[in-house]
């Protein structure tokens, strides 16, 4: 009965032992499942937030009134092509810009190219601009250019502010001026976002409507075509296997921006902790059960001992009485002889 009573208790000890240790564990993974979600909703946060600050930038740019007119005679542009005037406004228009790579570029309302500054060919003046984008423009609608080779002010790729210019406010369109930027490993803004890095393989990065890199804190993707991986449908937070992203909206310019890192970086400060305290737990988890089982094994072996120690005394005193009873059935002689032994 002792016996049975034993194993129960060792039974029901190891089962405690296991539950609790399953409770550990599936507390843990909740926190780290927890964990793992506030990591996605801070990192996409923050890459909304910058998304914000660019639009925030790029917004008024396109609007602005800057540039719609010629800055020394205060009228618009005539875009004659080669007017001396026109030529004069747009060179105090880049002088405002002196470590700037590109220039700006003036257009009639059938994209002939009139007159611009840091033209790496002047004879493309007289000539009509074949570069996308470039005829919604000249519907009236001001937008970035998406990064082209086509570029007139330097050989390297470019983007470009553009905006529809009319004789009046509320003229029909006869023109269009374009601020061009350089897309290159060392421009300005690669330089400005380069700084963004914080880790070994977190990259931020900028796309033009056709997935096109601008800007990227990793200058060997500039100017080339994005990898899959960023180019999903939704924005949001993703998961690519060994590769988490995350990409958000410019929309006064179509781009956006995006983020990626590897998966076991961007969770080792969450999971790491967590699965060293998961391991700990389940340690401590076996050791206590095997200690329980130690002290309830002594346990059964000291009661067995005991059973058998007492067992033996039972023997030996049966076998007393046994020999007692024996020898009282027999003749006086033999009592006597008994009890001089």
């Amino acid at each position: 009965m002792s016996k049975r009573r034993d194993q129960l208790i060792a039974v029901a000890a190891a089962v405690l032992v296991l539950l609790l240790a399953g409770s550990v564990m599936t507390a843990v993974l909740s926190a780290e499942r927890n964990g793992r979600k506030a990591l996605e909703a801070l990192q996409l946060a923050q890459l909304q937030q910058l998304s914000r600050v660019l639009d925030g930038a790029f917004a008024p740019a396109l609007t602005s009134p800057v540039g719609l007119s010629n800055p020394v005679t205060g009228k618009p542009w005539s875009l004659v092509p080669n007017d001396p005037a026109d030529r004069t406004g747009l060179e105090i228009l880049q002088k405002a810009q002196p470590t700037a790579r590109t220039g700006y570029v003036l257009t009639d309302k059938n994209g002939v190219v009139t007159n611009g500054t840091l033209l790496t060919d002047p004879n493309v003046v007289g000539k009509r601009l074949d570069r996308p984008g470039l005829d919604g423009v000249l519907a009236g609608r001001p937008g970035m250019l998406p990064v082209s080779d086509r570029s007139l002010t330097t050989p390297l790729l470019t983007i470009a502010f553009a905006r529809p210019l009319r004789a009046s406010t509320t003229g029909p369109v006869v023109g269009a001026v374009l601020q061009e930027s350089d897309v290159a490993p060392d421009s300005q803004f690669t330089k400005l976002i380069v700084g963004f890095r914080r880790a070994q393989t977190d990259e931020y990065s900028f796309l033009d409507p056709n997935g096109v890199v601008v800007s990227s804190t990793n200058p060997a993707t500039v100017g080339k075509k994005a990898d899959a991986v960023l180019l999903d449908r939704t924005f949001g937070f993703h998961r690519h296997g060994k590769v988490v992203t995350a990409t958000a909206s410019i929309p006064s310019v179509k781009w956006r921006t995006t983020f990626r890192q590897t998966t076991d970086e961007f969770e080792g400060d969450v999971t790491g902790p967590l699965r060293s305290a998961l391991l700990l737990l389940i340690a401590v988890g076996l050791f206590g059960s095997a200690l329980t089982l130690f002290v309830l094994l002594s346990r059964l072996r000291a009661s067995r001992r005991e059973q058998q120690r007492l067992a033996d005394i039972n023997d030996a005193r049966e076998e007393f009485i046994s020999i007692v009873s024996h020898e009282l059935r027999t003749p006086a002689t033999g009592q006597l002889g008994f009890l001089q032994t």
